[in-house]
């Protein structure tokens, strides 16, 4: 919670702090489910300092939780914990630019997600199918790609303000990268419309919003800085 809290205001110097305890507590309790949700949550912060070293955590932490799946032994949250690290390890590889292993982990954690219970999600990194179609949307983004996957996603379907917002986001970053600046606008108009006070705090929303008034277009521009003028790009 004090991770999640923090990365709304910046804090992130303290973010390191209370996620390198948080890894220090899951060791001592020695419980690989455990384990592996602290390295997901130090994961978060440490991927925008040194993706390379989150990655190999990720991975040794993901082992157990694959073991157990392999032999049988694991239960549903230990299973949807192992998916979650897949996700994690998609999207870290897309911000490196790397395609064929953010895809690859994408790709794992779509393979385990319909073994879940239907209706079922993490407590925590709430890993379910639709979760999965989220993070594909999310991988095209950071690759800046184009993705058709956004639009077979019911964003009333998606639970919560918060991620219903971040949905349509990653889907205006996905087609403003494609070169689709009215489809851009419009979903980051949906995802402002959605949970405006989640986009005041994200800074790709702000990012892309001063991008489409620098170089969206005339047809657009009028939307661009009404929508940039409520994040507070433009005052």
């Amino acid at each position: 919670m004090a991770e999640h809290w923090l990365s709304w205001i910046g804090g992130r110097h303290i973010m390191t702090v209370i996620a390198d305890r948080a890894m220090r507590a899951a060791e001592d309790a020695d419980d690989p489910h455990m384990i592996a949700l602290a390295t997901w949550g130090w994961g978060n912060t440490w991927r925008y300092i040194d993706r390379d070293h989150v990655v190999s955590t990720i991975e040794s932490a993901a082992r157990p939780l694959r073991r157990a799946m392999d032999a049988g032994t694991a239960d549903e949250e230990a299973a949807a914990m192992w998916g979650s690290l897949q996700l994690h390890q998609a999207v870290t590889h897309a911000q490196a630019g790397r395609e064929a292993d953010a895809l690859r982990h994408l790709d794992r954690a779509a393979e385990v997600a319909p073994r879940l219970p239907a209706g079922w999600q993490h407590p925590v990194t709430v890993f379910a199918p639709y979760n999965v179609q989220i993070h594909g949307v999310s991988v095209s983004a950071e690759l800046s790609k184009g993705s058709r996957t956004a639009v077979d996603i019911d964003p009333d379907t998606v639970p919560g303000p918060y991620r219903r917002s971040r949905l349509w986001l990653d889907a205006a970053r996905a087609w403003w990268a494609a070169g689709d600046q009215l489809g851009a606008v419009t979903a980051l108009d949906r995802a402002m419309t959605t949970s405006s006070e989640s986009m005041r705090h994200t800074p790709p929303a702000r990012t892309l919003a001063g991008e489409l008034v620098d170089s969206g277009g005339a047809m657009i521009a009028p939307q661009a800085r009404r929508i940039a003028t409520d994040l507070g790009v433009l005052v």
